[in-house]
Parts: C-alpha cells; sequence; structure tokens
C-alpha cells in the first residue's frame, strides 16, 4: 500500500485573479470565478492550479533540478513516453478576503466559519497534523458589511482576521469586484465585457499528497522551488492578473 504524506500551501493574492467558470452566463457579469458548488466560496479548480505549477515549473526551474514528469505527469505532446503525476493536487479554496473597513483602517482580512470549518476538516481527512485555532478577542471592527469580531489564529497559519458568520460571508461574496474589459480592433472597441475577480490581498489554500515513491524529492525537487515563491495562476497574465505568493503552512 503507498503511503502518501499531506502537505499544505497558502496563497496570497498580490494581483487580482481570475479563475473563470467557464459555464455560459446571460447575468450581468459574463465571466465569474469558480465557486464550490456545496460552499460557493471562490475556488481554483485542482487542474488549473495543477497546470499552473506545471507552467512554472516549466519556464522558471533547472530541468536538472527536478523532474517534472513524476511530479505531474508526461507533457500532452509526448505521446511515446506516457506517465502519470505522481503528486495529487487538490483545489485552492478561499480562506480569507478583504473587506474594507470604516474607520482607521482601510481594510481587514475576514474569514468565515465555514471556510475554517472546512480548512480543518479537510486538514484532518488528510492527516495534515496541524488546524487553525481560532482565539477570539475582546474587541470588535467596523467593516463595510457591518462589525465583525477580532480574532488570532494560535496555531500561526493565518495572519490576523475578522470573523464573519456565514450569513454576511456569503454577503461579502456577492460583492467581489467586477471590472470591465474592453477588446479593441484598430483602436475600435468591438467587445465590452463584464469579469468578477477575487481582489489582491485574498488568501486560498490548498493541499498536495505526495507519495514515498514518487521519484522526486519533495523538499528539493518541488518545495524550494515554490514556497516564498511568485507563481500565476488563472487568466490574464499580460495585464497582471493572477499574481501570487506561495507559502508552506507548517
Amino acid at each position: 500500500m503507498i503511503k502518501f504524506t499531506a502537505h499544505a500551501y497558502l496563497v496570497e493574492c498580490l494581483s487580482n485573479l481570475h479563475a473563470g467558470s467557464g459555464d455560459n452566463n446571460y447575468a450581468v457579469i459574463d465571466k465569474q470565478v469558480q465557486r464550490d458548488t456545496i460552499s460557493h466560496l471562490p475556488v481554483i479548480h485542482a487542474s488549473g492550479l495543477k497546470g499552473a505549477f506545471r507552467e512554472y515549473f516549466r519556464e522558471c526551474v533547472d530541468p536538472n533540478e527536478t523532474n517534472n514528469s513524476a511530479i505531474f505527469g508526461s507533457d500532452k505532446n509526448d505521446k511515446e513516453n506516457m506517465q502519470q503525476g505522481a503528486y495529487r493536487f487538490f483545489e485552492a479554496r478561499m480562506l480569507l478576503m478583504p473587506v474594507r473597513g470604516v474607520a482607521k483602517d482601510p481594510y481587514y482580512l475576514a474569514a468565515s466559519e465555514e471556510g475554517i470549518r472546512l480548512f480543518n476538516n479537510t486538514a484532518r481527512d488528510l492527516g495534515f497534523g496541524k488546524e487553525v485555532m481560532i482565539k477570539k478577542g475582546d474587541h470588535s471592527a467596523e467593516t463595510e458589511f457591518g462589525s465583525m469580531l477580532k480574532c488570532i489564529d494560535t496555531s500561526g497559519i493565518l495572519p490576523s482576521f475578522v470573523l464573519a458568520d456565514n450569513t454576511d460571508m456569503e454577503n461579502m461574496l456577492k460583492h467581489l469586484p467586477v471590472i470591465a474589459r474592453n477588446s479593441l480592433d484598430n483602436g475600435q472597441s468591438e467587445n465590452l465585457w463584464y469579469e468578477e475577480v477575487l481582489p489582491r490581498e485574498t488568501r486560498l489554500y490548498f493541499f498536495v499528497l505526495v507519495p514515498d515513491n514518487a521519484g522526486v524529492d519533495f523538499e528539493t525537487g518541488f518545495n524550494r522551488h515554490v514556497d516564498g515563491k511568485t507563481v500565476q495562476i488563472g487568466a490574464n497574465a499580460t495585464v497582471g492578473y493572477g499574481y501570487c505568493k506561495i507559502s508552506k503552512i507548517v
């Protein structure tokens, strides 16, 4: 029986991020972000996340220092040496999002009870061995969505945040930034569409399962190339979307 070890990473959005759902949509917003079908929290599907890291390794990592085929699987153009990737990437789920303050602080990072519960449940199921531990403070923060209690995470996984109940978070997620995009042909507007994004400072997380027989050492062949590095995820890289700092949760 193959033994897997779970590793977790935090994704900090350095710029707006759009990982599109790809669904046909006839509402005001033409291109919406991906969401979990049950919790409705924004996510980055595992296939898109894995693809972003594959592209990053292809462009930014010396092939002599790792084994891309062992991690991600053989390239789609390699028809002779087909190989399945050994690493198992889980989808990235939103854990913190910025919410505007109405007093001296311009914004706070807000977490929902449901988002924290999902992280902890997944961490337990995968045997990660570490969970978010909330310590509620005595003070509240005034945000555009009402008063929220200031909290800290005593496990050290998350920065200081305010706690939104699930109803408040659902309301906040209905007001994600929407950006008008325009396609020009010889300086003339040909197409105008509206795109939903996760704003910079949003935090997501994802887990990677690494088997003992992966064929590439986790620390030297993967982690040291991504921990603390900037990886572009999602669409519209040329206009500065999707640049994210990746940090290992330890």
